[in-house]
């Protein structure tokens, strides 16, 4: 360490407000990874058709 006092964080900061929440998720069972999926597909699905439609 360069200073004593320095504030130690995780080799792999989150990036994002979302990479924080899922790393919040210490270890998401199968359905759990499955919904978290399916929200993202949808969110995605959203914003296709709003870029198709205008």
């Amino acid at each position: 360490m360069l200073f004593d006092n320095a504030e130690r964080r995780p080799l792999n900061a989150p990036s994002s407000h979302v990479d924080a929440r899922l790393a919040d998720l210490d270890q998401p069972s199968d359905e759990e990874r499955a919904t978290i999926a399916n929200v993202i597909d949808a969110l995605v699905t959203k914003a296709k058709l709003r870029l198709i439609t205008g």
